[in-house]
């Protein structure tokens, strides 16, 4: 009897047994089903999220390219603007403003006066500086001259450096400079020229019959290297008071 029962208790485990490892199977296949569906989902996620950026940094890259094209055509002036005027090259030579204003001409005319005169003398300097001088005019109390300088020299020059440019008649008489306030030594940059009426002080003598116009009188230098040239013009008078 004993036996009997212990053999059913045997069946009975070997049963249990059996039909727990049955019951066990369909759960692994459900545990390793839901972990493939989890790695997909996490896989398209990633791929979503690679997708979303590759598409916002190409809307953005984009963007900044018309921005950047847009900015560049506003900085292109269009040719159908006004352009403000340019201003012209220097030229190498330049004319400058007169160097002395001469004084207002008197209505009466004195005919003891010299005439006035166009001329045409030209002196050349060892440094290079070229003077021409065209007209001289004459009044109560100045003589006018017409100068032109260029300075071919390297460096620039001074025609008045120590006040010392001046007119002497024949008979000894001085006529000094009526200095421009602006350029009292009469300075000259290289390859420049001064042109202008040049005004010296005091009525000419009536006895006079020539005159000489130099610079840099008393200081003035001959050389090839001299900043301060000394130049001289011979003028002959002529007119109803000579």
């Amino acid at each position: 009897m004993s036996n009997f029962k212990s053999n059913d208790r045997l069946e009975s485990e070997v049963t249990n047994r059996t039909s727990g490892q049955v019951s066990d199977r369909p759960r692994a296949e459900s545990t390793v089903g839901r972990s493939n569906n989890g790695i997909l989902v996490f896989l398209l996620g990633v791929v979503s999220t690679l997708l979303l950026v590759v598409l916002v940094g190409g809307g953005l890259y984009v963007f900044t390219q018309q921005r950047s094209t847009q900015s560049a055509t506003n900085l292109i002036p269009s040719n159908n603007e006004p352009q403000p005027n340019a201003a012209p090259p220097p030229t190498q030579a330049e004319t400058s403003t007169i160097a002395a204003s001469p004084p207002a001409a008197t209505d009466a005319i004195d005919p003891s006066l010299p005439a006035p005169q166009t001329l045409s003398l030209q002196v050349n300097h060892a440094n290079g500086t070229t003077a021409r001088l065209t007209g001289i005019t004459f009044s109560d109390d100045h003589i006018t001259v017409d100068l032109s300088v260029t300075n071919g020299h390297r460096n620039a020059i001074r025609l008045n450096n120590s006040r010392d440019m001046v007119i002497a008649d024949n008979l000894g008489n001085q006529y000094n400079l009526a200095e421009p306030p602006n350029n009292e030594d009469i300075r000259i940059d290289p390859n420049t020229t001064l042109k202008g009426k040049f005004v010296f002080n005091g009525r000419i003598a009536p006895d006079a019959t020539t005159l000489t116009l130099t610079t840099n009188n008393r200081f003035g230098g001959n050389e090839n290297f001299s900043n301060n040239p000394k130049m001289t013009f011979n003028i002959p008078l002529q007119g109803e008071g000579k």
